[in-house]
């Protein structure tokens, strides 16, 4: 790893605490404020946005990845429109409510947007064919990705802290198979680590600042470009990405699932998430964040590594992933109705 790029990581950390920092100020002045209801996680109104600085360094760092490795400036371009245009949309939702069905449809377009390009320029790696199916599921995916995310962030720190595993935990993984990695991309992923993590100072429990769908929205999105990135570049298999975020996708799929299945209007906020259930159990958010941690170091990093070290099994190894974590989930009562208020 060059000095530049782990400049760029503690850079970004110091950026976003002295960002969020601002944009907590000016939010407490402007109003812009989460009151607590009764599907709500918290018990005192908290400023929200706070995802505004993370997008805001991740976008300083494609203008800098453009100057230091010569990336295609179509593929960036594309990256950063399709993932302001998310951001945008986020913070749009958080300020004025929009309708579930423009929601979707411009994570949509801009899904489409990124994945046309992507597919493009690097075309589209083993297993994936036909090209318009694979660009179709891609797309999709990349939907899913944006809502289940924001699905996640409902308490303090867990969406920052899952997206910086995430991403550190994708490097470590190229490392460990030597592949060689475009330095833009590397550049990217640990400013937009370093963002989270600068992020988590201000979110950690009992969180200043919520970082809203403008945040939770762009992270989800983020995460799965970078899944197809690394992909499409035969730099790790999509596989090893899905089964780094096994515990998101199987929390958010079984409480998504069971809501539909019982009628519930499964876009609209809600506490029946197996975290949210735990974090009312345990009355902290604090120890049902570490545990995300726990999870994430001591299980799903060692099946990351049996994906990476059998790619034939890859496939099945991030599905029994999922599925392992997703009957944890059910256990837990993921996507039961929820009724009692608890502390950060």
């Amino acid at each position: 790893m060059r000095a530049l790029e782990v400049l760029v990581f503690f850079v970004a950390i110091i950026l976003c605490v002295l960002i969020t920092g601002l944009v907590r100020r000016y939010t407490l002045t402007a109003g812009v404020l989460d009151v607590p209801n009764s599907r709500s996680s918290h018990v005192l109104p908290t400023p929200r946005g706070g995802g505004v600085a993370i997008v805001l360094v991740w976008a300083s760092s494609v203008v800098v990845a453009s100057f230091y490795s010569s990336p295609n400036l179509i593929v960036l371009l594309a990256i950063l429109i399709s993932g302001f245009s998310i951001a945008a949309l986020g913070l749009a939702d958080d300020v004025w409510g929009l309708s579930v069905y423009f929601r979707l449809l411009t994570q949509l377009a801009a899904s489409v947007l990124i994945v046309l390009v992507l597919t493009a320029y690097f075309g589209i790696a083993p297993p994936f064919a036909p090209i318009l199916v694979s660009q179709a599921l891609l797309s999709l995916g990349l939907v899913w990705s944006i809502n289940s995310f924001n699905f996640m962030d409902g308490i303090d720190g867990i969406a920052a802290s899952q997206a910086t595993y995430v991403l550190l935990a994708s490097l470590v993984a190229v490392g460990m198979i030597g592949a060689d990695v475009q330095h833009w991309i590397i550049i990217l992923v640990l400013a937009s680590a370093g963002a989270c993590v600068g992020f988590l100072y201000w979110n950690w429990p009992p969180a200043k600042i919520f970082m809203g769908d403008v945040g939770s929205g762009f992270l989800g999105f983020w995460l799965g470009i970078l899944a197809i990135l690394l992909h499409v570049t035969h730099t790790l298999s999509i596989f090893v990405s899905i089964a780094l975020n096994a515990v998101f996708i199987a929390d958010a799929g079984v409480t998504v699932v069971r809501r539909i299945l019982r009628g519930d209007r499964w876009y609209e906020a809600h506490r029946s998430h197996a975290y949210q259930l735990l974090a009312r159990q345990w009355n902290s958010h604090q120890k049902v964040t570490l545990l995300l941690w726990v999870l994430n170091l001591g299980l799903v990093s060692p099946i990351a590594y049996a994906a990476i070290v059998r790619p034939d099994c890859a496939h099945w190894i991030a599905l029994g992933a999922i599925v392992f974590v997703a009957a944890g989930c059910l256990a837990n009562g993921a996507g039961r109705a929820a009724e009692s208020r608890i502390t950060s």
